[in-house]
C-alpha cells in the first residue's frame, strides 16, 4: 500500500453534477452544490450548530464558516466541537449582506471594476430598453473608465435628463 487510502471504495463524481458523492477511505459523504451565498433564511434560530452542520444547512464549506467566526460571528468555542446560535449566524449573515449594500444617488453607478459608487464619464449615458425588460442606463465610469451600467424604472428613465446627457435607442422616443 502506499501513502494514499486505499481508493476501491472511491465513487466517480461527474463534474458538473447537480448532487456528487465524495469518497474518503471507506466513508461515503452524499455532498451538493454550494450556494454562491449563504442565505440566512435557511437557518433555524432556536438551533444549536457544530461547523459542519451549519456548512451543510447553508450549502457553503466548513472553511467559510470557519473564517466567518474569525471574522467575528460569535460561538462557543470553550470546548469541541465548536458551537453556533442559529440566531447569532441569522443576525451575522444579515448584518454582513446589509453592510456590503451601496445607496446610490441619481446620478451615480455602481462600478463592478472600482467596486464603488461613482459617477458616468461626463454625464454622457445610453439609454437602453429592450421589449418587457426594464430601462438600463449605460456609461463609462470617470475613474477606471471601465463599462458601467444601472437598471432604472419608467419613472427615473423619464427624470434622466436631469442629471445626464442621454442618448436614446433608435426605436425610443425623446
Amino acid at each position: 500500500m502506499g501513502a494514499f487510502p486505499s481508493l476501491r471504495n472511491s465513487v466517480h463524481v461527474p463534474r458538473f453534477g447537480a448532487s456528487r458523492i465524495y469518497a474518503h477511505s471507506s466513508k461515503q459523504i452524499e455532498g451538493k452544490r454550494m450556494a454562491k451565498r449563504a442565505d440566512p433564511r435557511r437557518l433555524r434560530a432556536a438551533q444549536t450548530y457544530t461547523v459542519p452542520e451549519l456548512a451543510r444547512a447553508l450549502g457553503s464549506s466548513t472553511g467559510s464558516v470557519r473564517n466567518w467566526i474569525r471574522k467575528g460571528l460569535p460561538a462557543l468555542t470553550s470546548r469541541r466541537p465548536t458551537l453556533i446560535l442559529g440566531s447569532d449566524a441569522k443576525e451575522f449573515l444579515t448584518n454582513r449582506k446589509q453592510a456590503k449594500k451601496c445607496v446610490l444617488r441619481p446620478d451615480e453607478v455602481y462600478c463592478l471594476k472600482c467596486k464603488g459608487p461613482r459617477k458616468f464619464f461626463d454625464n454622457m449615458v445610453q439609454l437602453e430598453q429592450v421589449p418587457g425588460k426594464p430601462f438600463r442606463i449605460i456609461g463609462f465610469c470617470a475613474t477606471c473608465e471601465g463599462v458601467a451600467s444601472r437598471v432604472v424604472g419608467e419613472t427615473q428613465a423619464a427624470r434622466l435628463d436631469r442629471f445626464f446627457e442621454v442618448t436614446r435607442n433608435k426605436g425610443d422616443a425623446p
